[in-house]
Parts: C-alpha cells; sequence; structure tokens
C-alpha cells in the first residue's frame, strides 16, 4: 500500500507538473498589478533564481554538516551547476526554462523514493531511465495537446530534464547521514525498461518508413503554423528544415543552439553508460566495503570504489558475520576472533537451542564487550542477520543448509568453507561432480551471492586458542572485491590469505584438505598447513 501511495505521488507530481508547465511559463510572462505598480515575474527570474540558490545552498550545507563525505559530494555539486551554466548559456531561449531543473530533480526524487525507501538499492540508472521516459511523454504531451501557437518536439527541454533528474539523484543520496548497506537494484523493472526502450525505437522506424514520422518535413513549417500537412497529419520534429543543429537568437538576448535528436540521443547514451558503469564500480565498493546497520552515501561509495585500486579497503566500520553451523569447532573458532576484532556475531543452526548453546560457550570464553555481541539464531534467521555469512556445516549438509537460507543471501558475500570429505576415506580426494563445493554453492545460488571459499586447510583446534595460525589461506571466488573482502577478515582473524583466482580454484584447496590430513597421519603432526613462499617484502 505504501509502495503505491509512493508511485502515485510520484506521478501526480510529474503529471501535475507537466500540465502546468506552459501555463506558468505563460503566466510569468504576463504583468499583474500589485500595490507598488503592475509587475512581470519573468523580469525578476535572476533575482528569484539566485534566493531559491541561496535557500538550496542553506539546506545543503546542513545536511553537509549531519552528514559525511562533504568534499566528494560539494565536488559533484560543482560539477553539475557548471554543466547546468553550461546549458542554461547555450541551450536555453528565455530565463524561465530553468524552471526544467527543479521539476525533475523533484520527479527523480520522488521516484527513487518509491523505488527505494530507505535508500539501500543502486537505481541511479533505473531513476535516470524513467525520468527520460517521462520527460519524452511530457514533451509529448505539450507537442499533441498543450500547444496553442506551435506544435515542435523540443530536444533542448529534454536534455534540461536529464541535468535536472541528475541533480535529485545526488540531493537524494549525497551527503546521506549514515552507511546502511546497499543491494541490488530491481532488476525486473531495469529489463522491462530496456524491453520498453527497444520497442519505442522500432515503432518509431516503423512509423518512419511509412511516412507518418518526419524529422524533416517537405514544407517550410514555421513556429506559427501547425503540423497539419497535404496528405494528413504528420508528426514533425522540427519546426522548418535545417532548423535542428544550428545557433539561433534568443528571446532573452544572444545566441542559442537548437537541439536535434542525435545529440540528446547521445546525451541520453552518455548519461546512461556513465551511470550503469558507476553502478558496477559501486558494486565492488559495497562488496568490499559494506557497513552495518545505517545509510550508505553514494559519495562515500564512489569513494570506496576509488579505493579498490589501491592497495586495499579500510573498513571503517564492522559488520554482522552470520556462522551458519556455528557450533561446530571451526565455526566457534572463527566467531572466537572476529568477536575479538570487534565484529557482531550471530551464531545459526538447525535448531535454536544448539545455537543459544554455542553462544552461551562463547560468552564463557570470550565475554561479551557490548550487549549486542552476540545472538542465536535458527539458520534461516541467522542469514537474513549476517552482512557476511559463513558456511560451515559438513559437506553432507551443505546443499539443504543452502536451500533453506537462499532468500536471506540475496546480494551479500557468502564464505563457504565446506571440504568435500567422505568418511571413513577423509584422507582420500573426492571431488563432487561441480569440480569442488565451492562450485556447487555458486551454481546453486546464483550470481546474486558472491560466493568465496577459504579456511579448508586451517586446523580448527588453533582457532579456539590464543595462538599465531602459521598456515597461509587461500581465498577464491569470481569477485576480486569479495575475495579481498575475505583477506581482509581472514587477516582480522590472524591469519595470512591470499587471492587463489576464481572459485573453480577451490577445487584445489579443498582438495589438499585430504592430503594434509594423510600428512598428519603419516609423520604424527596435529596441524599441517600451506604456506606460500617466495614473497619480495
Amino acid at each position: 500500500m505504501a509502495c503505491a501511495l509512493r508511485w502515485a505521488v510520484a506521478l501526480g507530481v510529474w503529471f501535475a507538473t507537466a500540465i502546468l508547465h506552459r501555463e506558468v511559463s505563460v503566466a510569468v510572462g504576463e504583468a499583474f498589478p500589485t500595490p507598488w505598480g503592475a509587475l512581470t515575474p519573468i523580469d525578476y527570474t535572476t533575482e528569484a533564481a539566485a534566493a531559491t540558490a541561496l535557500a538550496l545552498l542553506a539546506v545543503l550545507l546542513r545536511r553537509a554538516w549531519r552528514g559525511g563525505a562533504r568534499l566528494g559530494t560539494c565536488v559533484l555539486w560543482a560539477l553539475l551547476l557548471s554543466a547546468m551554466v553550461v546549458f542554461h548559456h547555450t541551450l536555453v531561449t528565455i530565463d524561465i526554462e530553468v524552471i526544467h531543473y527543479p521539476q525533475y530533480a523533484l520527479v527523480a526524487v520522488l521516484v527513487a523514493r518509491a523505488l527505494d525507501p530507505q535508500r539501500r538499492r543502486r537505481v541511479l540508472l533505473d531513476v535516470l531511465l524513467i525520468g527520460a521516459a517521462l520527460s519524452v511523454l511530457d514533451e509529448a504531451l505539450q507537442y499533441f495537446h498543450l500547444m496553442r501557437e506551435a506544435r515542435y518536439f523540443d530536444f533542448n527541454d529534454l536534455a534540461l530534464n536529464q541535468l535536472g533528474a541528475l541533480a535529485g539523484l545526488l540531493w537524494r543520496y549525497g551527503f546521506s547521514s549514515g552507511d546502511e548497506a546497499a543491494t541490488e537494484g530491481p532488476r525486473r523493472l531495469r529489463g522491462v525498461l530496456l524491453v520498453a526502450a527497444c520497442l519505442a525505437a522500432a515503432v518509431c522506424g516503423v512509423l518512419v518508413l511509412a511516412g507518418v514520422l518526419v524529422v524533416s518535413p517537405a514544407t517550410p513549417i514555421t513556429q506559427d503554423d501547425t503540423v497539419r500537412l497535404v496528405g494528413g497529419l504528420r508528426v514533425v520534429l522540427q519546426w522548418t528544415p535545417e532548423i535542428y543543429d544550428h545557433m539561433r537568437p534568443s528571446r532573452s538576448g544572444g545566441t542559442y543552439y537548437v537541439m536535434g535528436p542525435l545529440p540528446w540521443l547521445a546525451i541520453l547514451l552518455g548519461t546512461t553508460l556513465g551511470t550503469w558503469a558507476l553502478e558496477r564500480r559501486l558494486r565492488m565498493a559495497d562488496t568490499a566495503t559494506r557497513p552495518s546497520n545505517a545509510r550508505m552515501s553514494i559519495i562515500r561509495r564512489l569513494a570506496a570504489a576509488a579505493r579498490l585500486g589501491a592497495v586495499g579497503v579500510e573498513v571503517a566500520t564492522k559488520e554482522t558475520i552470520a556462522i551458519l553451523g556455528g557450533t561446530g569447532d571451526l565455526g566457534t573458532g572463527l566467531a572466537i576472533r572476529w568477536a575479538k576484532a570487534g565484529h557482531r556475531i550471530v551464531i545459526g543452526s538447525r535448531t535454536l537451542a544448539k545455537a543459544e548453546n554455542a553462544v552461551a560457550e562463547l560468552e564463557r570464553i570470550l565475554p561479551r564487550s557490548q550487549a549486542d555481541q552476540y545472538a542465536a539464531m535458527e539458520n534461516p534467521a541467522a542469514a537474513e542477520a549476517g552482512e557476511i555469512v559463513v558456511l560451515t556445516v559438513p559437506a553432507a549438509h551443505q546443499l539443504a543448509t543452502l536451500e533453506s537460507v537462499r532468500a536471506g543471501l540475496a546480494g551479500k558475500i557468502l564464505i563457504d568453507v565446506t571440504v568435500p570429505l567422505k568418511p571413513p576415506k577423509v584422507g582420500t580426494v573426492q571431488l563432487p561432480a561441480e569440480g569442488s563445493a565451492g562450485k556447487r554453492a555458486q551454481d546453486l545460488l546464483g550470481r546474486r551471492v558472491r560466493v568465496v571459499t577459504a579456511f579448508q586447510n586451517v586446523a580448527a583446534h588453533l582457532l579456539k586458542e590464543d595462538v599465531a595460525i602459521e598456515c597461509d589461506v587461500l581465498v577464491c571466488g569470481d569477485k576480486r572485491a569479495a575475495r579481498q573482502r575475505v583477506i581482509e577478515l581472514a587477516e582480522a582473524a590472524g591469519m595470512s590469505a591470499w587471492h587463489a583466482g576464481p572459485i573453480e580454484n577451490s577445487a584445489a584447496a579443498e582438495a589438499l584438505t585430504s592430503v594434509l590430513i594423510q600428512i598428519n597421519r603419516r609423520h604424527g603432526i596435529s596441524h599441517s598447513g600451506v604456506k606460500i613462499v617466495g614473497q619480495t617484502h
């Protein structure tokens, strides 16, 4: 119900502003009496814009004071305002046209709120595409219904609307207070938008071939003419032939550029590709730096994305780590070490009683440093609660456990510690048909879950003791940023870890466990491990 109401408000505001846009444009150009004489609002456009800018600046400064990433957000605002200045001096025929900026900024904010009320999804591209579609509908509405003196499709307005939508996105996601982890955007909606765009392009192509839609009419059409040509009504995209892509005198002085369909499509394509690339980069940043229980601004995610190109990423806040099957030695050992590093630990089990017993054991070994340091839950609830999820169940229970918790894993990192051992021949390598337990988990969960394998070769009893771990950890997964985050968690637990390639390579680490078991047996070693040599530093 709330979602439907938000959509109704967003579309209602868009429709009202689209209908009233021309009426406002006409009204501000007419004089009306006041006690101080006749006043024409359009004569004071500069003063009104300055007052509005000062008011917005005051609000932004207040949000900057309470929010984060001040420098980055201010830089982006400066770039956006610079683009608006350039557009104003090249694409605007009359000053009142700047009304497009707040109009579509508001629409973008409301659409983003409808799609993402908690500011947890990546909906930048979705909002941009929806804004472009509404912008085209807005111009079509004026073209066919609202224009009294002329009918033409104003691509300059579409470009201004695009900047307004970008301003709305920056207004909503810049200077956010807090750091809540982002999740995937609504892929189904994005697919619908892209299909609709392709269908619209196909329909336009058919209309052009049929002679109904013409870009350059055969006979000149001035601004005060209609579009009723010989042979019936045709939709014409130009006032006169060759008028687009030329400089034209402006009613406010100087000249302005009359944009045609192709330049606007180039602007739309450029901003769409840029937004798409940004979202891909932010996805990597979110994987590597997913903070807990607060909103994360787009600027801070962008800064995190930039840091991925450096030697590493410093995590400012500690995640909640859910350990499924955390009642065993391995799960308990990892829980102890991550709790010491400041993480909140959720122990998951098939039964709540077993999870509570494990938490009691944790409290005995390492008393709580804060009230919510530990929590006990059944596996599905634990997977929902964890920002990073660790699977430490026996191989025989791997798939069943993942099936029971997959709904809570979407958009998260899953650290799979499963080793495909088959008693009694645990000293013999017996990999599954998929190639490895890690690959089997990734195939089951799909690409929305970033499966990373690690810790298969670490002796569980050492993790529970206050001793140094001498062996290294091999970290495998298809996403480098996800592997990097697991390496950082391994280091936080007192271990050295290495990027070991894609998820298929986890077969090597899993197979090594059986090899190490044989070494332990034959040579009387309690905890043999793997050490990577050859470092140059």
